[in-house]
């Protein structure tokens, strides 16, 4: 065998795999860790006191897509609120998915988000901010929560009590963004409160701010050395 037309023909054609493979693990790595979706729960967003949403978005250098949210509550079937007789709601409206009768623990259900027909599943744009439908508060009555279809019908009548929980926001294409959340009696009704968030939205708005101030630092240094030299020449 000619060895040396061996290295001339197959080599070329063997090491042009081996680059062709390395590009594309090395471009994968890039998009995957520089021009993936950033998820970020941001806060409540309040409708007169009573309406309750969770405001998500993508800080990402892509879209997000089919974005779901989803609930953990410690509610238990005795926690369900069920009108009596007396006091109905509306003759009109589905009965709730969950009842004390038939209950199951709340783990990962579905919400809807705040766009026409309450869908399920979104796609959330870089640079832009999305509301999940959260709760409805009924003062000094009971607090609803909508389901996957929205809130007809809601996914269960809660009574007006403290709950703890977290909301967790999946993607398609990105990592998820969760929240910790307390749900307090306060007044003739209820408030919203978050209190841990992973990824934590105000500490990647403080690394953002020490980033440009250290680019801008750097900047400055550069521009002062360049007025310095143009002195001495």
């Amino acid at each position: 065998m000619d060895w040396t037309l061996f290295g001339v023909v197959v080599g070329p054609i063997f090491a042009a795999l081996i680059g062709a493979a390395l590009g594309g693990f090395i471009r994968d790595w890039i998009n995957e860790n520089y021009f993936k979706p950033k998820l970020y729960i941001l806060d409540k967003s309040v409708i007169k006191g009573l309406h309750y949403r969770i405001i998500v978005k993508n800080e990402g250098k892509r879209a997000a897509e089919n974005c779901i949210g989803m609930i953990t509550l410690d509610a238990e079937a005795e926690d369900v609120y069920e009108p009596s007789d007396v006091y109905i709601i509306s003759a009109d409206e589905p009965q709730p998915i969950l009842s004390s009768k038939y209950f199951t623990p709340m783990e990962g259900m579905s919400l809807c988000w705040s766009r026409m027909g309450n869908i399920e599943t979104c796609t959330i744009n870089r640079n832009t901010k999305a509301a999940l439908e959260f709760c409805m508060v009924y003062a000094e009555s009971h607090l609803s929560i909508p389901s996957e279809s929205g809130w007809l019908p809601v996914r269960v009548r809660l009574k007006i009590g403290e709950y703890h929980g977290k909301i967790e926001v999946t993607s398609a294409n990105a990592e998820p963004a969760c929240a910790s959340f307390n749900l307090v009696p306060q007044g003739d009704g209820m408030t919203l409160e978050i209190i841990r968030r992973v990824p934590d939205w105000d500490d990647y708005q403080r690394r953002l701010t020490r980033r440009v101030r250290l680019w801008c630092k750097q900047k400055i240094k550069v521009l002062g050395r360049s007025k310095k030299n143009a002195r001495t020449t």
